[in-house]
């Protein structure tokens, strides 16, 4: 279209339509495009289990990208580039695909994962999610070869901290940082889905790894402009404490919790996606929340259409039959924790880790005091 522009504009100056009217027509032909491509509807997404990958998973080459990993890390599959850092995340499931959602918001673009096995080779390739996305994201134009196995050993190994107490961890108490946030530590009390105090949790208080608190304080700044405060129910969860649940979880005979926490999930199918055997909160960088609105000494919190840890899939963050109303809460805590780092887990809409994380590969086991 630029061309006939151009020629029109030197051939036949006094015969042309006016820029303004090449630009509608610009914005219509782009319209039309954007119409026979739809960008996918990905929100119903879930993070990949290493089970339903086990037979993709490992190190790939393409010959001018070089090396990238598909990898269990912890309780996530985890794509990993070796030349360019910025292009690592978490491998997520919508219905029967595969995208990567990157740790670095700055990378816009996510791509769709494709897996073949043909003539005794693993191939993977790359496309777009979003058609309409930056075209210098070349996927199109890799092709990888799996040419290893993960190594179990460097890919899944999170050390645990020798440290005995809060501060040689380096955790520090949001109170003290975030004015005015709201605590309602869960696991210190009986309020809970294990229906008891939680070993670990002896106090009602919100640790973080420094980084983290400084970035929820940042939060609470915001939504208080709003009229509005964070209310906490778990930050750092203590590794015993992880082990308590994943036992309690394994545990047929109690289901004294059921009709409140998980009516709708049978308790063993609990720990697939919902109670992991290592948890990211127990590396200092994870929490879960929500928001409240407290005037003249009274709190209310906003209606997020189910309580914090109600097992079911009417908590996924974009589960479709919540009203208007809930939607928007879940959206107003969604763009809140975005704006200053922090990342939603899709199955839980309470739950966020700050990213990039400061310890990655170290959690911690000091008691909650």
């Amino acid at each position: 279209m630029l061309g006939q522009v151009l020629t029109k504009q030197i051939t036949r100056p006094g015969e042309t339509p006016s820029v303004a009217h090449y630009a509608a027509l610009l914005d219509e032909e782009r319209a039309g495009e954007r119409a026979a491509k739809p960008k996918p509807d990905t929100r119903h997404r879930s993070p990949a289990t290493a089970a339903a990958l086990s037979a993709w998973t490992g190190r790939y080459r393409d010959p001018w990208f070089g090396d990238a990993t598909v990898c269990a890390q912890g309780d996530r599959v985890r794509f990993a580039s070796a030349r360019s850092p910025m292009l690592t995340g978490t491998v997520m499931q919508v219905d029967a695909r595969w995208l990567v959602d990157w740790d670095d918001d700055s990378v816009d673009a996510e791509p769709w994962l494709h897996f073949s096995a043909d003539a005794g080779s693993t191939t993977l390739a790359l496309s777009h999610v979003d058609p309409e996305a930056d075209f210098s994201y070349d996927y199109q134009d890799l092709a990888f070869t799996r040419v290893a196995a993960c190594d179990a050993a460097a890919t899944t190994k999170v050390d645990v901290s020798p440290a005995t107490d809060a501060a040689s961890a380096g955790l520090v108490d949001v109170a003290s940082l975030a004015k005015g946030v709201r605590l309602d530590m869960r696991y210190a009390g009986t309020a809970n889905f294990t229906g008891a105090r939680v070993p670990g949790y002896e106090a009602n208080t919100c640790l973080l790894l420094a980084p983290v608190a400084q970035a929820l304080a940042k939060v609470q700044a915001d939504v208080q402009r709003e009229g509005l405060s964070l209310k906490l129910f778990d930050c750092y969860r203590p590794v015993r404490s992880v082990k308590h649940f994943v036992a309690w979880a394994r545990d047929a005979a109690d289901q004294r919790t059921k009709p409140a926490f998980y009516p709708n999930v049978e308790k063993a199918a609990l720990l697939d996606g919902y109670i992991a055997e290592t948890s990211g909160h127990s590396r200092g960088a994870t929490l879960d929340l929500t928001l409240t609105r407290c005037e003249r000494g009274a709190c209310v919190d906003l209606d997020m259409g189910t309580p914090f840890d109600f097992f079911d899939p009417r908590a996924n963050t974009a589960h479709a039959d919540l009203s208007p109303a809930q939607k928007a809460n879940r959206a107003r805590l969604l763009d809140a924790m975005a704006r200053h780092g922090f990342h939603n887990y899709p199955m839980e809409w309470w739950h966020f880790t700050f990213r990039p994380e400061p310890s990655p590969q170290t959690a911690y086991d000091v008691p909650i005091q």
